[in-house]
């Protein structure tokens, strides 16, 4: 899987095999995850890729377009939006 933002800004970073972040990698597979870091303030869209049926977002809100989601960001705050998708 992998994601990108399709509205506002920010470096991605996915965890490693040590469950460690890095900005180096450029996809996650199996219970994988990642995020945003210097991220734009306000609402952010992204778009997942590589994955099924994320129709149904934990804790951020449908984005425009399946497989994308909105999520609010404020500087100096940790936000933490969650979306569970089916296996490949």
């Amino acid at each position: 899987m992998s994601f990108e933002l399709v509205e506002g800004t920010g470096r991605s970073y996915y965890l490693n095999e040590a469950n460690l972040p890095t900005t180096t990698l450029t996809e996650t597979v199996d219970n994988g995850s990642g995020g945003f870091i210097e991220a734009t303030e306000g609402t952010l869209e992204v778009r997942l890729t590589g994955t099924q049926n994320c129709e149904r977002p934990y804790s951020a809100w449908p984005g425009a377009e399946a497989n994308q989601f909105r999520f609010p960001s404020r500087g100096g705050f940790l936000t933490v939006p969650v979306v569970w998708c089916d296996a490949e």
